[in-house]
């Protein structure tokens, strides 16, 4: 993927990361293209990846939804104490 300014583009790198696939998110498109071109010849690489793909998602922060519950709550409970606070709505970053 092409890790850009759109949100797919975004959304893509953010499922590509944690599953240890850093390498296919390019920067540029310039680098997106040299990525592909290099995966288009190299069928084995592409076999490899989809064959260890399943295992990687299961295993990865993806599938962790007790955790991402956990980050929501605590993301909720401090906006709560940031309104109660009498504070502006602020970012929250929920932290993997």
């Amino acid at each position: 993927t092409l890790a850009g300014s759109r949100w797919v583009q975004r959304m893509t790198a953010s499922f590509l990361v944690p599953l240890g696939l850093e390498d296919l998110v390019a920067t540029t498109p310039d680098s997106y293209f040299e990525t592909a071109v290099a995966l288009a010849g190299d069928p084995a690489m592409l076999r490899e990846i989809r064959a260890g793909l399943r295992d990687r998602v299961a295993a990865s922060p993806l599938l962790d939804h007790a955790h991402y519950a956990r980050s929501v709550e605590a993301g909720i409970r401090l906006a709560w104490r940031r309104h109660c606070a009498g504070l502006p709505p602020a970012p929250i970053t929920i932290s993997p």
